[in-house]
């Protein structure tokens, strides 16, 4: 059992997935999809993750962590060798800017994260999670559609992306109500990105030539 390194409890609706996942040093991918985790297992949830050292994906999508996710994120900032981080329907808010922004020795691991459909996330939330972002330089793939983060909260994101995430390939802002004026302007901000050459606005994605 410690040489367990696929773990599937998916589906379950176990609340948290309980202590003996503390055992399990060697887990690599650990899927709790649809487990009715809400704000109130975030802090067993954050002892087990500190507790999983070669974990580098996690996928905690269809819960509810609400604005729990920024601890979440926090924990991610920590874990040496996470790469994806699935937090998808989640109703996931960042109602203000927290303390993610700390002195790191190393850049966090993460390569894709994935947002998508938490349409609570709003204006406000995408504004709060652009420094959050920022820490994560090695962010290969970073998907918000359907955030509602509109246009403002989306060029908030292109401009720090431009200039804080060298490395992101692909930026999915898709469906969250942006004007032509914002995607022209999006365009021409993540142009100037080294490596950013695709971004999805709205029903297609737009390559940068």
């Amino acid at each position: 059992m410690p040489d367990l390194r696929d773990l599937d409890l998916s589906r379950n609706y176990i609340g948290h997935p309980g202590a003996f996942v503390l055992r399990l040093e060697n887990l690599r991918r650990f899927n709790l999809a649809r487990n009715h985790m809400g704000f109130l297992e975030v802090a067993q949830l954050d002892e087990i993750l500190v507790a999983l050292p070669s974990l580098i994906d996690l996928d905690l999508s269809w819960n509810e962590l609400g604005c729990k996710g920024a601890a979440v994120l926090e924990r991610a900032l920590t874990m040496p060798n996470l790469r994806r981080l699935n937090l998808e329907w989640n109703k996931l808010e960042f109602p203000k800017r927290n303390s993610l922004t700390r002195n790191l020795l190393t850049p966090p691991t993460l390569t894709y994260l994935n947002l998508r459909h938490n349409f609570s996330i709003g204006v406000t939330g995408a504004i709060n999670l652009s420094p959050v972002l920022r820490n994560f330089a090695n962010l290969r793939e970073l998907r918000m559609h359907n955030t509602g983060i509109g246009s403002a909260g989306a060029s908030t994101l292109a401009t720090m992306i431009a200039s804080g995430l060298p490395f992101l390939t692909y930026i999915e802002l898709s469906n969250n109500r942006l004007s032509t004026i914002t995607m022209l302007g999006i365009r021409a901000v993540l142009s100037q990105s080294r490596d950013c050459r695709n971004v999805s606005l709205e029903t297609e994605p737009l390559d940068f030539d």
